[in-house]
């Protein structure tokens, strides 16, 4: 093998070891940006790229390269926090996929032409291919947790497509050299990869953006809780304060015999002592404040909620995550009921601890054809030009996931049950 097939190797490698990092990103949480864990990442891809290479320059051996392959694919997955299973069954995939392309493109262009560059274009057209699955899954993925195709995927799609296609036609070109086929398909490599990971990048800036815009909404709805919380404060202390008063005016009235008077002041007072009790008090503090927040804007809307909650002082998940979960459920659970007519307004809440479990269930009436579309998939009920649309019940899936638990949803004939299980961090 003589010094530019080396180079060339490098190079397409280097390709390969990108998408099997892109890969990881797809089945597995984001990594941590700790020092330690950015030099234990660099150290596995580092190695991820070496040993294939390595293997394919010294050993020249289909054997050889089909281990080192597999060995790549599973080393890639060593940083990331899984179990061992699920990254053996990660590293088992990736290196069938990189079999079945590597394959394809070999025995495609084996049969259109005998030119020395085959093997070049062989390898180019692997690699889109290798990009191409990477691609697919990662929608397929995004299609399972219920987000839809967007236009700017066909775009790229075609792109990537006509890298291929153009590929193949430099095979059948009898007239270009080897060096002018190698420039013209590294040159579309290059130009896929380019455009690729600039979606990618778009893509991620987006919804970083959103999230943005959730998170003021989610700021905001604390600084309302928090004022709420004062003027209950301050209601009570009202209510302390004056009570001497309060005894003082329905001992007079008792004394004249004036019992309807009476009735009627304790009636007031019970109504301004009930406006200012909270409607949950476990002792977990972001617990409390986001349901009794989201209570209060239920009855709000002329809504009935039934609630049964029972847990220990500290669940061990923090006032932020206990807001994006319960926050942007019960935010669904009253739009939803808000749209539909009757006396069937009603949302239920059960929460409890058990075995070190957190487990959260949430039903509420609703039009069914408001919540799932024709496919039974889950859409969001907010107006199509509300910026943040959606992105409720994606937060409440990331945040789930990142804790480990579990996060579904099933529906009927006007209800829908959205059900969270965490368990305890350890």
């Amino acid at each position: 093998m003589n010094v530019s097939e080396m180079l060339f190797s490098a190079v397409i490698e280097a390709f390969r070891t990108a998408i099997l990092v892109f890969y990881t990103g797809i089945f597995f949480l984001p990594l941590a940006n700790d020092i330690d864990s950015k030099r234990k990442r660099s150290a596995a891809y580092l190695a991820a790229y070496l040993i294939p290479l390595i293997a394919y320059i010294l050993a020249q051996n289909v054997y050889i390269n089909v281990v080192a392959t597999f060995l790549s694919c599973l080393i890639v997955a060593l940083p990331v926090k899984a179990g061992c299973r699920k990254k053996l069954f990660f590293a088992f995939f990736l290196w069938a996929v990189s079999i079945a392309v590597d394959f394809s493109a070999g025995f495609l262009f084996s049969k259109l032409s005998d030119k020395p560059s085959v093997n070049y274009l062989a390898s180019i057209i692997s690699v889109i291919l290798f990009l191409l699955s990477a691609l697919l899954v990662k929608q397929l993925h995004q299609l399972r947790d219920g987000e839809t195709l967007q236009i700017h995927f066909y775009f790229l799609l075609l792109i990537l497509l006509s890298g291929v296609g153009t590929v193949i036609i430099l095979t059948l070109e009898e007239e270009l050299s080897q060096k002018a086929c190698l420039f013209i398909g590294g040159t579309f490599l290059s130009l896929d990869f380019m455009v690729f990971f600039l979606y990618e990048t778009l893509i991620s800036n987006a919804q970083k953006e959103k999230d943005q815009i959730f998170l003021l909404e989610q700021t905001k709805a604390y600084e309302q809780l928090i004022t709420d919380s004062r003027e209950n404060d301050r209601k009570i202390r009202s209510l302390r304060h004056d009570m001497k008063n309060h005894l003082a005016e329905i001992g007079e009235l008792a004394r004249l015999g004036k019992t309807d008077e009476i009735l009627q002041y304790i009636g007031y007072a019970a109504r301004e002592l009930a406006d200012a009790t909270p409607q949950v008090s476990t002792g977990v503090v972001g617990l409390d404040g986001i349901l009794n927040y989201k209570i209060r804007e239920a009855a709000a809307n002329g809504i009935l909620v039934k609630k049964k909650i029972a847990v220990p002082d500290s669940v061990g998940i923090s006032a932020y995550e206990m807001n994006i979960i319960i926050g942007n459920l019960l935010d669904n659970a009253i739009r939803a009921v808000t749209e539909i007519e009757g006396d069937n307004r009603l949302i239920s809440i059960l929460i409890r601890y058990e075995k070190r479990v957190l487990y959260i269930r949430i039903e509420n009436a609703c039009d069914e054809t408001k919540i799932v579309d024709y496919r039974g998939r889950l859409i969001s009920t907010k107006n199509e030009s509300d910026q943040s649309h959606g992105i409720g019940i994606m937060n409440v899936k990331r945040t789930v996931d990142k804790m480990n638990g579990m996060f579904t949803t099933e529906h009927g004939e006007g209800f829908f049950i959205a059900t969270v299980i965490i368990p305890e961090k350890t």
